[in-house]
């Protein structure tokens, strides 16, 4: 796969475990435990990741939304 970042066709699929932290939590919630495929560039180190629909739906219930008025 060609990396979106420096254009050279180096880029693989990697599976991956994540732990993702609430920033400034005081809350009893746990953090979220996520499992997304990572491409990540063999030459520069860019990554990226897709969570699934599950895992966002965790992450939307245990962060809190910024609320405008």
């Amino acid at each position: 796969m060609i990396c979106r970042s420096c254009g050279l066709e180096n880029e693989t699929r990697l599976r991956c475990e994540m732990m993702v932290h609430r920033p400034n939590s005081n809350s009893l919630k746990p953090d979220v435990l996520t499992f997304p495929m990572l491409s990540a560039c063999l030459h520069c180190g860019f990554t990226h990741f897709v969570l699934s629909e599950k895992e966002l739906l965790l992450l939307s219930q245990a962060i809190p939304q910024e609320r405008t008025a």
